[in-house]
Parts: C-alpha cells; structure tokens; sequence
C-alpha cells in the first residue's frame, strides 16, 4: 500500500512538473485563489488529454472564478473549445492570455493561437503571432510554422530562409529526430 502511494505522489509531482516546468522555482508567496486556479487547470488539462473536453471547460471556469487573471486557464479553456469545435471561442480565450504580464503564458498562448489561425488559413494573423515570438528565442518547429505561412501566401523565398533557420536552429525537444 505504501508502495502504490509513492508511485501515485511521484506521478502527481511528475505531472505538477510537465504542466509547469518552473513549478517547484516558483515563490511560495502565491495567493491561495491563484493556487486553486492552478489546481483546477491542471485537472483541466488532463481532462483535455483524455478528450474530456466539457469537463475541462468546467474546470477551466472554476479556476478563472477563483482567479480571473491566471493566462493557463484560458489556455486550457481555449484547447477545450477547439476539440469542442467552437475555434473563435477559443480565440478569444488566446487573445487574452496573450495579454499576461508573464512572459511564458504570453508566448505560449500567441505560439497556440498561431496554431489555430494557420488552421483557419487566416495565415497573415498568425505570421503577426509568429513574428512576436521569434523575436525571443524561436525553436525550429516555430520557424516551420511560420514557413508554412509564408508558402502559403505565395512567399516561397522567406518560407525557404525560415525553413534554413529551422535547420540551424535549436531543435524544440518535441521534434522527432530522423
């Protein structure tokens, strides 16, 4: 019995710390609001793992209740809304985690909503998205991102320089390697 437990406490850490790198960096002079929004997000998001996006949606409302300023949240809501299929819901959602002092939620939430508007094919608004961040430091899955807008407004040399750059660059550690 005390086994399983030490297994089920290392794998709520190991989660605490995927979903949130600097989670264990982070100061202990945190609201209890914000920390309740924390909670609820990351059941939100292994919620939006498992496809359980309404259950997401609902903790992603809880936590915004507790804490209406915390940009992971309306992350996490965004993503419940695409796999619900409502994309401009989760465009609003993006736009305004985009707006978060922090600068890790900023990015994040301007390198998803690229991501989407490059579904959409609203490909100039996601080079708008692109170009803020990779003016800090762009992986190379951002700069095929940002090729694949450029080839797809008729720019085959700059997709050509991004997809150079992406060579170059420093390799995302989600890119598979061949």
């Amino acid at each position: 019995m005390l086994k399983l437990l030490s297994i089920q406490i290392a794998c709520i850490i190991a989660l605490a710390a995927w979903f949130s790198p600097t989670a264990f960096a982070k100061p202990l002079e945190i609201s209890p609001n914000t920390k309740q929004a924390e909670i609820l997000t990351k059941r939100a998001a292994a919620s939006n793992l498992i496809v359980e996006s309404e259950e997401a949606l609902s903790l992603c409302n809880a936590a915004l209740s507790k804490d209406s300023k915390y940009a992971p949240a309306y992350i996490t809501r965004a993503e419940a809304y695409i796999s619900l299929g409502k994309p401009d819901a989760a465009l609003v959602d993006l736009t305004r985690a985009s707006q978060s002092a922090n600068i890790g939620h900023r990015t994040k939430a301007l390198r998803e909503r690229a991501s989407l508007y490059i579904v959409l094919k609203r490909y100039r608004e996601a080079l708008s998205d692109l170009n803020i961040v990779l003016k800090g430091k762009g992986s190379d899955g951002q700069y095929r991102l940002r090729a694949k807008c450029f080839a797809a407004l008729q720019k085959p040399d700059l997709a050509a320089q991004d997809l150079t750059a992406a060579l170059r660059g420093k390799q995302h550690p989600d890119s598979l390697v061949l």
